[in-house]
């Protein structure tokens, strides 16, 4: 499977050559049957033949031109076919938009791999091991690849060789990112229903959790079996290229989103007693209801192939991807480095149990969150 389509090769006009089947130029010795010669220099009947520099060169370098990969101009291509008639050959170059989202896709990205880093870094700050980085850096690998393989999905980042595959960005990037994030706020809700409403837990909540993260190699495994055949690149109305899959594949996996969005919404419902960490249950229920905006919407803008919709939809995700992120990260990060004393003294009084037991700057919390 290729990402982007070749148009046809171009070929000389009939009106170039002489009724006799000569060419009307007495200055070319060769007499060839152009009718029946292909760019190779070869003709219908295997013999070898050579063309002159001077008529060679123009054909061979449009050849060239139609089937390179890649260009610099970013202009779309066009060949001649035997009819005379003009095709426009797909360009692979991204659009000005699609590079500078591109762009602005690393620079979010980098301050978040750069928050980690200072997050884990100053780990000894109570309020920065509230938020449980290592649950946090999952989510943020798991972004990272839900974004990849949406713009690849969606032809905005254009993948080479065996990368170049709608299964492999399609499902094992986007699709499994996905379902990570989910898994991510669940285990955080969970975390936070532990340690507030319900401290012991029963065996058979356990057993439903486990159900449900066994969902994900599940999804993997037929995702990858059935996605092979229904999934595949389809040429979009703009020239490009997408990632399109069946109707009833694409429902197929909606439904298990779907399900995963309701259990979400039944673990924030049980988090109503949660009094003294509202703030902690607002962040969480922000986050979930970010990112199933954005499912809901980028289903609808799925049926669209323009790149404007395309484009849209890779501009959600990267929202929905930096929104709990610094929701989550952004305040304790910044009070970590220019008031870390205030904001441990102003909220110690309403919840000092939420911090772990190490101290930081000779201060002692404790907490199981």
């Amino acid at each position: 499977m290729t990402g982007m389509p070749l148009g046809s090769q171009s070929r000389l006009n009939d009106s170039e050559f002489a009724s006799n089947g000569t060419m009307a130029d007495d200055s070319v010795t060769e007499d060839l049957d152009w009718d029946h010669t292909d760019f190779a220099g070869r003709n219908t009947d295997g013999d070898e033949v050579a063309l002159s520099n001077e008529q060679s060169t123009p054909v061979l370098a449009q050849t060239l031109m139609a089937e390179t990969e890649g260009t610099t101009t970013g202009a779309p291509l066009a060949t001649t076919d035997a009819s005379g008639q003009k095709t426009k050959v797909t360009q692979l170059v991204n659009t000005a938009a699609e590079k500078s989202f591109m762009i602005a896709c690393a620079i979010f990205f980098g301050l978040q791999a750069l928050a980690l880093i200072l997050g884990w870094s100053n780990y000894s700050y109570a309020p920065l091991r509230a938020k449980q980085l290592p649950l946090l850096t999952i989510s943020f690998i798991a972004s990272v690849f839900w974004m990849l393989g949406t713009l690849q999905s969606n032809h905005v980042l254009v993948a080479r060789g065996v990368y170049q595959r709608c299964i492999l960005f399609g499902v094992w990037f986007a699709l499994m990112g996905i379902h990570v994030m989910l898994l991510c706020f669940a285990f955080r809700m969970i975390r936070l229903y532990r340690a507030y409403v319900a401290p012991k837990l029963t065996s058979l909540f356990y057993f439903r959790l486990f159900a449900f993260a066994l969902m994900l190699p599940i999804v993997a495994v037929v995702g990858t079996v059935v996605g092979s055949k229904s999934i595949a690149f389809q040429p979009a109305a703009d020239g490009s290229s997408q990632c399109v899959a069946q109707t009833g594949w694409k429902a197929g996996t909606d439904v298990v989103i779907v399900i995963e969005l309701l259990f979400l919404a039944t673990l924030s419902w049980s988090l109503r007693p949660m009094q003294r960490a509202y703030q902690k249950r607002r962040e969480t229920i922000i986050g979930s209801a970010v990112v199933s905006v954005t499912l809901i919407l980028n289903m609808f803008m799925g049926l669209s192939d323009s790149s404007s919709a395309r484009l849209a939809v890779c501009a959600l995700v990267l929202i929905a991807s930096n929104v709990y992120f610094w929701l989550l990260l952004g305040m304790p990060l910044f009070n970590c480095f220019f008031r870390p004393n205030a904001h441990l003294d102003k909220t110690q009084p309403r919840a000092p149990f939420e911090y772990h037991e190490r101290p930081f700057s000779g201060q002692s919390r404790k907490g199981s969150v």
